[in-house]
């Protein structure tokens, strides 16, 4: 198969193995531009192995060895993200990823948005706190940190800890996201706020995201890929003829 031109992620016969012992097997798959694309699958098939595969973050694990082709589309070009050439920090710079357990660095609030992006991006500043702002508003802690900024991160609940991890991610700018169960860790109105952020970035912010939740995947997805014991075991298209009978059909045997 050949990879998609026009596409945010192309994969192509992906398979990682840890210590030998495969996590994920040969899939293939395209997320497109304008396209939220949810990645389903009961628990240990494989789904954030793939998602880590796709800004070689399981490089961060020994024994840990990738075979086939990942291409992004970055700044109008596609970029082979396995490519001898390829500088992982950079790729991972503009493809940020949010994992399902917050990692809050430990220093403020606002260190934690403002030393980022004068790392990755020479962002400082007055322009930088205007993106910290900006992206607390995002994703609705705005108000509630806005008088402790200066107090650590770690004093937030796991929720806001979570939400201050996709502002983040979300001040660095990245042109592709990839979010691990970003609402694992929330409660039911701060899963509801980032889910209308996602959907409001969905058409110009590509998006890879895992989620365990049926309603979620329902709500949120344009295309759904699931995953069986490593393995591409059907996919959904919101678009597709009788889009909600095959649905329930490809989801019935996720979650």
């Amino acid at each position: 198969m050949e990879t998609g031109m026009n596409a945010a992620i192309s994969i192509r016969d992906l398979t990682v193995s840890f210590q030998g012992k495969p996590a994920v097997s040969e899939v293939s798959f395209d997320v497109m531009p304008g396209e939220l694309t949810v990645v389903v699958g009961r628990s240990g098939s494989g789904k954030s192995t793939l998602l880590r595969a796709v800004n070689r973050l399981n490089e961060c694990f020994e024994g840990c060895e990738t075979d086939g082709r990942v291409a992004v589309r970055l700044a109008g070009k596609t970029l082979d993200a396995y490519a001898p050439g390829t500088d992982p920090e950079r790729l991972r710079s503009r493809v940020g990823m949010v994992f399902q357990t917050p990692n809050v660095l430990p220093i403020s609030i606002e260190r934690n948005l403002l030393l980022p992006q004068k790392l990755v991006r020479g962002v400082d500043g007055a322009g930088a706190r205007d993106i910290m702002e900006r992206v607390l508003d995002d994703v609705g802690l705005l108000d509630e940190v806005k008088d402790r900024l200066r107090q650590p991160a770690a004093t937030l609940s796991g929720g806001q800890q979570q939400r201050l991890c996709l502002a983040r991610t979300m001040a660095l700018e990245p042109e592709i996201l990839l979010l691990d169960e970003p609402t694992a860790s929330v409660d039911y109105r701060s899963s509801e706020h980032i889910e209308r952020l996602l959907l409001r970035l969905a058409p110009t912010l590509p998006m890879l995201v895992v989620s365990h939740s049926l309603g979620q995947t329902r709500a949120l997805a344009d295309r759904v890929i699931l995953i069986r014991e490593g393995s591409l075991a059907g996919e959904w298209r919101r678009t597709s003829p009788d889009a909600d009978t095959a649905f329930d059909e490809l989801l019935s045997s996720a979650f």
